[in-house]
């Protein structure tokens, strides 16, 4: 009965309006993925809201940040700070010029500091999470090439020359780099206190977080251009080399190497038990992380340096995250949101989303998803076995002596 009234409200329905319920079929059509469809993905739709125009600007891009808010940034680089809990747009202002190009918006919270950083082209704009207000700028010595990873104090992105760099945002100076070299296309990932990265140089690189030095890097056979990936203790990355490379994250030694027909330019996704990536004229393949495997007798038996292929589907895409037993996979230029079981890689839902132009998550396993079309509309949907596990935690505090 909640779900049927948050539908209810988010579709604009209240009062009188209520008494007539619509069908399933009108509320498919008001939202941007309708009730039928999130369902089949294993998700719920918390509220779909409207994020105020300004000048007649269209919608760019969301951005999830930790804690109670979404940020929504526009074509002429307005952001706004939307409430995770309800879908009210709290505020709404500049943080930089009309031309330039929002790579990032995170939330630093240390102490009495709470403020929105948001990482441009050429300096960081930094507002008071509070109220919208330009609180003061930061000069960019190194020129972002990717999105940040926050770390304590730091600010860590790709940068220009094939840098990384750490931008001390409290103090707002250039702290540190590690040169890797080549072109960074996608944004370092924090592996508990390290910082994994990949470049067009071939180079995979393990980063200490709190002092830029090198833990470990390797050379490999082509350029890395998709994103990185981290679980089951090692390091993921798709290369050029026609290859997908697994190393160990303790110390850099290889796991295993899963060799392809072409080169690959995507990105990787690791679920914990299986590595995810996009083959081209292959598909999607899912290739076991780990290096060992129980085998009938009850003992280890080690897989071998060729990586174990689990199964391909035909479904286009990068995998964004994993809800329940499936991983979500999204393809941009189809708008189509795939449901893939990870036991097989079967295709239980597809989803065309012709509306949506920005989709995010808030983490890789059972995540909230955050959908966002160009002239505003914002729907929130979280994974159905996490709002049945918090309803069980409130249940059992409820009844508890």
């Amino acid at each position: 009965m909640r779900t049927l009234f948050a539908f209810l409200v988010a579709a604009g329905l209240t009062g009188s309006a209520l008494a007539q319920q619509p069908t399933t079929e009108q509320l498919n059509a008001r939202f941007l993925a309708g009730p039928s469809a999130v369902e089949s993905i294993g998700m719920r739709t918390v509220w779909q809201t409207q994020v105020p125009s300004v000048d007649h600007s269209s919608m760019v891009r969301v951005f999830p940040a930790e804690g109670d808010s979404v940020f929504v940034t526009d074509s002429t680089s307005h952001l706004a700070r939307v409430l995770t809990s309800t879908g009210l747009t709290v505020w709404q202002n500049a943080c930089g010029r009309g031309h330039d190009r929002v790579h990032d918006v995170d939330r630093a919270r240390i102490g009495a500091v709470d403020e929105v950083l948001v990482t441009l082209d050429s300096a960081i704009a930094v507002l008071d999470s509070g109220n919208g207000t330009f609180s003061r700028g930061q000069k960019l010595e190194r020129i972002p090439t990717t999105q940040s990873a926050l770390y304590g104090r730091f600010l860590i992105f790709g940068a220009k020359g094939g840098f990384v760099a750490w931008q001390q945002y409290l103090v707002g100076c250039f702290w540190k780099s590690n040169e890797i070299g080549g072109l960074i296309k996608s944004a370092p990932i924090l592996v508990g206190s390290s910082v994994a990265v990949g470049s067009t140089s071939g180079q995979l690189a393990l980063l200490d977080a709190q002092t830029t030095r090198q833990i470990w890097r390797k050379k490999l056979g082509g350029p890395i251009e998709g994103q990185v990936a981290a679980g089951a203790g090692a390091i993921y990355a798709a290369c050029g080399d026609h290859a997908v490379h697994a190393y160990e994250e303790a110390t850099g030694a290889l796991r295993w190497r899963y060799i392809t027909e072409s080169p690959l330019t995507s990105d990787v996704f690791c679920d914990g038990e299986l590595v995810y990536t996009q083959v081209p004229r292959q598909g999607l393949v899912a290739i076991s992380a780990a290096a060992a495997t129980m085998n009938a007798e009850g003992t280890h038996e080690v897989l071998g340096r060729d990586g174990t292929l689990r199964w391909k589907s035909p479904a286009p895409g990068t995998v964004i995250c994993k809800v329940a037993d499936h991983v979500l996979v999204w393809d941009a230029p189809s708008h189509t949101l795939s449901a893939l079981h990870t036991t097989d890689g079967s295709t239980s839902a597809t989803l065309t989303l012709p509306r949506v132009i920005s989709l995010a998550v808030t983490g890789p396993i059972d995540p909230d998803l955050y959908l966002l079309s160009s002239d505003g509309a914002l729907q929130r949907c979280e994974a159905r076995v996490r709002a049945t596990q918090q309803a069980r935690d409130v249940a059992a505090q409820a009844t508890a002596p």
